[in-house]
């Protein structure tokens, strides 16, 4: 038994905006009550019962192809600006994989949409492949992190006029929980912070 969601931030129609700080993660993340534990804890009910396959997810909203006007392939075309990819759409991403890793026994699945072209990771065209921020990230979580998410806490200051955290964390291990990768994420657009990692 399951449950698909899926969602972007920025909606189609607003292809020119470049989205920042805080913008992409005060209203797509939020913190954890707001996310992924409500979605299936206090909307459902069913902890552990019924996982959620997060089927599509992105910073952006992208058009489809079955529009075939010339307004319509404008638009598109806009989703084909590799400068408009910044630091926000890479801290969106890591900021909804956190999310995902603390909730692995309820989030089964989760797939970011677009892959290729679009408003997808990579970009590819004629002459190679564009690598965009999204990527990096990707390529981070899939190839740098422990099998194993540990408990983890935060505390710090947080971002102006909300209730998310500047810091975004997950703690990972091998079974033996010798070895520690851990995921930190600065939300703030300006500053730099100093953590404090007990162990």
């Amino acid at each position: 038994v399951g449950q698909a969601e899926h969602g972007q931030r920025v909606p189609v129609g607003r292809e020119g905006l470049v989205p920042g700080f805080p913008h992409p993660l005060g209203g797509a993340l939020g913190d954890d009550q707001r996310g992924m534990g409500r979605l299936q804890g206090n909307k459902l009910g069913y902890e552990g019962k019924i996982g959620i396959a997060f089927d599509e997810w992105n910073l952006r909203g992208w058009h489809h192809p079955f529009r075939g006007t010339p307004a319509a392939i404008a638009e598109r075309r806009r989703n084909d600006l590799n400068s408009t990819y910044t630091m926000a759409d890479a801290v969106f991403s890591a900021g909804i994989l956190n999310t995902c890793l603390r909730h692995a026994g309820t989030v089964r699945m989760a797939n970011m949409a677009p892959v290729v072209n679009g408003r997808g990771p990579l970009y590819v065209h004629p002459r190679g492949i564009v690598k965009r921020t999204t990527f990096h990230v990707l390529q981070m979580f899939a190839n740098l992190l422990e099998e194993n998410v540990a408990d983890s806490w935060t505390s710090g200051d947080r971002l102006e006029g909300s209730e998310i955290q500047a810091l975004d964390a997950v703690a990972t291990c091998d079974s033996a929980g010798k070895t520690w990768r851990l995921v930190l994420v600065n939300r703030h657009a300006d500053k730099t912070l100093a953590c404090h990692v007990i162990l």
